[in-house]
């Protein structure tokens, strides 16, 4: 069975920040059990470990539109982490810093530093002189940094939501919100398969003014989990990227492939330019039938020395479990 430690935390203001660490083995909350953090709540929908993880506040508010655009409490985790629930945040009046007490909303950023801030809506503030807001319905978002602002306050090229969907044919379709008035111009959509090596696949979707929706259709997705971010271009050239999300493809996207060159002169290049094949077999085979070359073929790239064969007309094939493919090239 496992077991849980409840602990209650109090951490005293002063000139500087409190900092609530947690190491070793971690601290878990139990799904529905507030968690109160110098006047930053996290109430989870689920059970949250935190393991190895840190949390400050700040006085020094995140610039938007004009300067100080959130509210002075700006709370920072030493690792990003997803969170589903609850978030809120209890100020005093002094730290409004010129927002209305009744048109805060939550806002979070997925980066500890840098990165796109989301401001959310539907946040409740409660009456005047609560002092309190509070955003419930969060789902798997990523909190780095967490802050409020007003609803009508833009804090750095923010967007209101950012999605990835599998579609029944194996695309996936990335959806995006934005809102008005945060000077934008483009946003380039891009995809990768270890957050690290990340590929451009929609380049320069112009933004339009108001709020406005968008769709961006993936017609190569690789195989499995696949990762997703917008790269936003403000209309001062400066550039932000928004967070990262993601999809499984539970179905197998047919591989996209490459032959070069062709004609072939001693070596030909087979590349997936959309994930890897696994157990596929590559043979080749003269203008006759007969099959002069086989290899096996593990990976997203794979060369055939055809150099000792005679100049003339082949056709290279690839077939795996689930898909297949040909060529016909021309040794010279």
């Amino acid at each position: 069975m496992k077991k849980y430690l409840i602990l209650i935390i109090c951490l005293y203001a002063s000139s500087a920040f409190a900092q609530f660490a947690v190491q070793g083995s971690g601290l878990t909350v139990v799904a529905g059990t507030p968690l109160n953090i110098n006047n930053l709540v996290l109430t989870p929908s689920a059970n949250l470990t935190l393991t190895n993880q840190a949390i400050t506040r700040s006085a020094t508010p995140v610039p938007g539109v004009s300067a100080g655009a959130s509210i002075l409490q700006v709370h920072t985790f030493t690792a990003p982490f997803a969170f589903s629930g609850t978030a809120a945040i209890k100020y005093i009046a002094s730290e409004l810093n010129g927002n209305s007490e009744l048109l805060l909303q939550i806002a979070y950023n997925p980066a500890v530093a840098g990165g796109v801030f989301t401001t959310t809506t539907g946040s409740a503030t409660g009456s005047a002189g609560t002092y309190y807001v509070s955003k419930a319905g969060l789902t798997s978002v990523t909190l780095g940094q967490i802050t409020a602002t007003n609803g009508t306050n833009t804090l750095p090229i923010g967007l209101t939501s950012l999605k990835a969907t599998a579609t029944q044919d194996c695309n996936v379709a990335v959806n995006w919100a934005a809102e008005a008035g945060s000077g934008r111009e483009s946003f380039t959509v891009e995809t990768s398969v270890n957050t690290i090596d990340w590929h451009t696949i929609g380049n320069r979707i112009p933004a339009v003014n108001g709020n406005s929706t968008y769709l961006f259709m993936d017609e190569h997705p690789s195989a499995g989990v696949v990762y997703y971010r917008l790269k936003i271009s403000d209309a001062s050239g400066a550039i932000k990227y928004s967070e990262i999300t993601s999809v499984r493809l539970a179905c197998a996207p047919q591989p996209e492939m490459s032959l070069s060159p062709n004609p072939v002169h001693g070596i030909a290049t087979l590349k997936v330019l959309n994930g890897v094949l696994k157990n596929a077999v590559v043979t080749v085979s003269d203008a006759s039938g007969k099959t002069v070359k086989t290899a096996a073929f593990n990976g997203s790239l794979l060369t055939l020395d055809l150099a000792k064969f005679s100049k003339g007309v082949y056709i290279i094939f690839c077939k795996s479990e689930t898909f297949s493919t040909s060529w016909k090239v021309l040794l010279q």
